[in-house]
């Protein structure tokens, strides 16, 4: 035999409805949120990789990476505009602190100690060392062509 549940008050019941419509929205907006993010990664790819020839073609010293860093300001204001994780933002600070990740714990903390990797292997003369010359050889010849060099031959 159990015992008798007490009625649900109207302002509890409300507020379970309340609280499944905000999931459901959340839901559906995330969803939203992400085939704009796919759509902004599919036209992202080819236009970072064209960003990044036209600054090898057009340009020298570290202006090369103006066409890119354009590229990269513009997919940034996206992500800003985007928001995607913003019902973070209606946790209590507790919950909020334990999910945002301290800056060294994302994806470039990684691709910077394999950069380190790369260097002191190149540094030591590994293999990457003879890789790095060949693509900075294929870069300075692509680089003289596009001047229209007359000592580069195809």
């Amino acid at each position: 035999m159990s015992l008798p549940q007490p009625e649900p008050r109207d302002d509890q019941l409300t507020t379970n409805i309340d609280d499944r419509w905000e999931l459901l929205r959340d839901v559906l907006v995330l969803q939203a949120k992400l085939i704009l993010e796919g759509i902004r990664d599919i036209a992202l790819g080819p236009i970072a990789i064209a960003a990044g020839i036209l600054g090898l073609l057009r340009s020298e010293g570290r202006d090369r990476a103006r066409y890119l860093h354009g590229v990269l300001r513009a997919g940034y204001r996206f992500d800003d505009w985007i928001n995607l994780y913003g019902p973070l933002g209606r946790l209590p600070e507790e919950e909020r602190k334990e999910i945002l990740a301290p800056p060294n714990r994302n994806v470039d903390s990684y691709f910077e100690k394999l950069e380190q990797v790369l260097v002191e292997q190149y540094e030591k003369g590994g293999v990457t060392k003879t890789a790095k010359d060949k693509i900075d050889l294929l870069i300075s010849g692509v680089d003289r062509k596009s001047r229209n060099d007359p000592n580069v031959k195809d």
